[in-house]
C-alpha cells in the first residue's frame, strides 16, 4: 500500500484534433518471453490493421535481444526471430513494430528469464492429453477460444513445494472477440493423477492465479489453465511457472524517492525470511520500475516498484486505531502494508481552512497487492468528513479530494 498525501494541484492542457487515422492496437505478444541463451519464434498481431509495411521490430530495454527473419504475413501478422544472449540482463522489455500504416505501434511486453521455457502444444484440453514437461520451467500458452483448457502434467515428490502460477493480467494481456472485451482473467488448479482437485486459485495477484503447495506422495500432478467462465479469445496469452523455486509477491517499502537506494524486503512462496536487497531508485520519468530477486532468482517474478518525487515515509504498524495516529507531514508519499486481517492505517494531518487536499491509495492495481483499499478521513472530533472506496478512474484503486 503507498498512501500519497498532496496539496492539490490542477494542470490544463490545450485540447488538439486528434489525427484521422484507425487506432491500431498491438495485441500481447506469443510467446511472450524465452530463456537467457535461447532463440524464440516469435508472432505480434494486431487490431484494426495496419502491420502491413512493417518493417522493423524496436526493443526498448536492457540490450541482449537481436531481430532476425522479419516476415509480414497479412496486415494483422508480423512474425519474427528473437535471439536472446545468454547474459542477457532477465526482465521485461517493451517491443514495438516500426512502419506500417501508423508508423509506430505502441509498446508489448517481452520477458527474458532464467528458467527453462516450452511453448504449449494445441492438443492438451483434457487430463489424458495432458502436456508432460520436466521442472522447473515456463510454460508460454494462450486461452484462445471459449471452452478452452490447457492441462500440464509435471513429476513431483513427497515434500516439496512447488510454485503454480500464471502470468497474463501483469502482460497487460487484453482481448477482443465477438461477446467478450478487457483484460484476461484465467483460473488455475493442480490436480493429482487421478483427478482430484487438490488446489485451486483465482485471483491473487490481480486477476493472475498461484498456488502454491506441499506435494502430499511421490507421483505425477496436473497443472490446469482456463478461463473465468470458460471464456477465452487469442490475445489470452499467459506464462505459467511450476517449480520448487522462489517467487517473491510483495517487496515492501514498494516504492522510493527518485535517486536514492532504498533497503526492500521481499516476500512470496520459497523466498527465504529477511530476503532483503538494495534498490537505486532511478530518474526515468516512468512511474514504474520493475524489480526482482538477485542472483539466480532473477527475473522470475519481477515486482513494480513505484519511482517517485516525493518524501518518502514508512507507516508506523502499531497506527491501527485513531488514538494511535500519528502526525505525518505533507506532501509525502506512504509506505504501508496490512500485516494481518483487519487491519488498518490511521495518520493526522495538520490542515488549514479551505485548504485543498488529495488523498490517493496504490495497492492493488499498480502493485497488484491483495487488497481491496478505502479512504475515511475524520475531523478532530472524530466525525467522518468524506470517504472514499474505489476511484472514478480505477476501480480497484481509491483516491479523493476534499476541501
Amino acid at each position: 500500500m503507498k498512501l500519497c498525501v498532496t496539496v492539490l494541484s490542477l494542470l490544463v492542457a490545450a485540447a488538439s484534433a486528434a489525427p484521422d487515422y484507425d487506432q491500431l492496437i498491438l495485441e500481447p505478444i506469443y510467446p511472450a518471453g524465452g530463456q537467457r541463451g535461447t532463440s524464440v519464434q516469435v508472432q505480434l498481431t494486431a487490431r484494426n490493421g495496419g502491420l502491413k509495411g512493417a518493417d522493423s521490430i524496436i526493443i526498448d530495454g536492457a540490450p541482449g535481444i537481436s531481430v532476425s527473419d522479419l516476415k509480414v504475413s497479412d496486415k494483422v501478422v508480423v512474425e519474427a526471430t528473437f535471439t536472446i544472449a545468454a547474459d542477457a540482463e532477465p526482465g521485461r522489455r517493451m517491443v514495438r513494430v516500426k512502419g506500417g500504416a501508423t508508423g509506430l505501434t505502441g509498446f508489448r511486453w517481452f520477458f527474458v528469464g532464467p528458467l527453462p521455457e516450452h511453448v504449449e502444444g494445441q492438443d492438451n484440453n483434457t487430463l489424458a492429453n495432458a502436456e508432460s514437461v520436466t521442472l522447473p520451467l515456463v510454460v508460454n500458452g494462450r486461452i484462445d477460444r471459449v471452452l478452452d483448457q490447457d492441462c500440464f502434467r509435471f513429476p513431483a515428490k513427497a515434500g516439496q513445494k512447488p510454485v503454480v502460477a500464471v502470468m497474463s493480467h501483469w502482460l497487460d494481456a487484453m482481448g477482443y472477440d465477438l461477446t467478450n472485451m478487457g483484460f484476461a482473467d484465467l483460473s488455475l488448479e493442480v490436480l493429482d493423477a487421478e483427478g482430484r482437485v487438490l488446489a485451486q486459485a483465482t485471483d491473487t495477484l490481480g486477476y493472475d492465479p498461484l498456488i502454491h503447495f506441499e506435494v502430499p506422495a511421490d507421483g505425477e500432478y496436473i497443472a490446469r489453465v482456463s478461463g473465468m467462465g470458460f471464456k477465452g479469445f487469442p490475445q489470452a496469452v499467459y506464462r505459467l511457472t511450476i517449480g520448487e523455486v522462489p517467487y517473491p509477491v510483495a517487496v515492501f517499502p514498494a516504492g522510493g524517492q527518485r535517486g536514492e537506494t532504498v533497503d526492500v524486503q521481499f516476500f512470496g512462496p520459497n523466498v527465504p525470511p529477511d530476503t532483503r536487497h538494495a534498490i537505486t531508485v532511478s530518474d526515468d520519468p516512468f512511474a514504474v520500475q520493475c524489480v526482482s530477486l538477485p542472483g539466480d532468482a532473477s527475473g522470475i517474478h519481477e515486482l513494480p516498484f513505484i519511482r517517485d518525487d516525493l518524501p518518502q515515509q514508512t507507516a508506523n504498524l502499531d497506527a491501527t486505531s485513531r488514538e494511535r495516529a500519528e502526525l505525518v507531514s505533507f506532501p509525502a508519499t506512504i509506505d504501508g502494508r496490512f500485516d494481518k486481517p483487519g487491519a488498518d492505517f490511521w495518520c493526522r494531518v495538520q490542515l488549514a481552512k479551505d485548504e485543498k487536499v488529495t488523498l490517493a491509495i496504490m495497492a492493488q492495481r499498480h502493485l497488484r497487492a491483495a487488497v481491496d483499499t478505502a479512504i475515511e478521513v475524520l475531523d478532530a472530533a472524530g466525525a467522518r468528513v468524506a470517504f472514499n472506496d474505489d476511484g472514478e478512474l480505477f476501480g480497484s484503486e481509491c483516491s479523493h479530494d476534499f476541501v
